[in-house]
């Protein structure tokens, strides 16, 4: 599958070394399973809602651990998030009792430059910053691309994502990845909380935390 989630028969073939007509009877199989379907007016092969849901499913089952040792040291609201055709994809959330919580996942979806988790995402190579369109949420919103390309290499070199109030005014956010044993990634948790709320001490304990639970663990 390529960044959106798409593949055609042929590059199966290609890809594969299988003949033609086996792949075809497989893909079949596939489509009346409900598992694939097929891109109206195209060739493009996509995977079925159902295929996704078990995604899901099974990254929320094994990263919950990681997302519940970072929300007991951070009292905020915290997201695991995976990418879906360049969207990010809530799979799961922990929220505080707080009366002043920040959560904002739906406007979240399309937020790729302004959000931790987003940037996240292109420093490891699963979208590219020339398929995103800069749109200016708050005055600190990142709307140059080589400026989002600067920071991006300080991502990788860090480890974790940051968004200083770059999506809302008010609002930090911190995220680490997740990896599969290949050392790709395949998921994130971040973190989000008013600046009433925002300190150096805090934030390094959940930098410290999730620093050492992206070594250690692998999906």
């Amino acid at each position: 599958m390529n960044t959106s989630g798409k593949i055609t028969a042929d590059a199966i073939v290609k890809n594969i070394y299988m003949d033609k007509s086996s792949v075809s009877r497989i893909l079949k199989v596939l489509e009346l399973r409900g598992f694939i379907y097929y891109e109206k007016d195209s060739k493009n092969i996509c995977l079925s809602k159902l295929v996704e849901y078990n995604q899901n499913a099974i990254i929320k089952e094994k990263a919950q651990p990681l997302l519940e040792e970072i929300f007991k040291i951070s009292d905020e609201i915290t997201y695991l998030v995976r990418l879906e055709n360049n969207k990010l994809v809530f799979i799961d959330s922990l929220k505080p009792n707080h009366s002043l919580s920040v959560e904002a996942k739906d406007e979240m979806v399309d937020s790729i430059h302004s959000t931790s988790l987003g940037k996240l995402f292109i420093a490891y190579d699963l979208i590219s910053i020339d398929s995103i369109v800069l749109h200016e949420y708050t005055k600190y919103t990142i709307t140059d691309k080589e400026v989002l390309k600067k920071e991006i290499e300080k991502i990788k070199l860090k480890g974790l994502a940051y968004d200083n109030e770059e999506f809302i005014l008010g609002v930090r956010c911190v995220s680490m990845p997740i990896f599969d044993k290949s050392g790709k990634m395949i998921a994130a948790i971040g973190v989000s909380m008013p600046l009433a709320r925002y300190n150096e001490q805090k934030m390094t304990l959940i930098e410290d935390k999730m620093l050492s639970l992206s070594k250690s663990f692998k999906f």
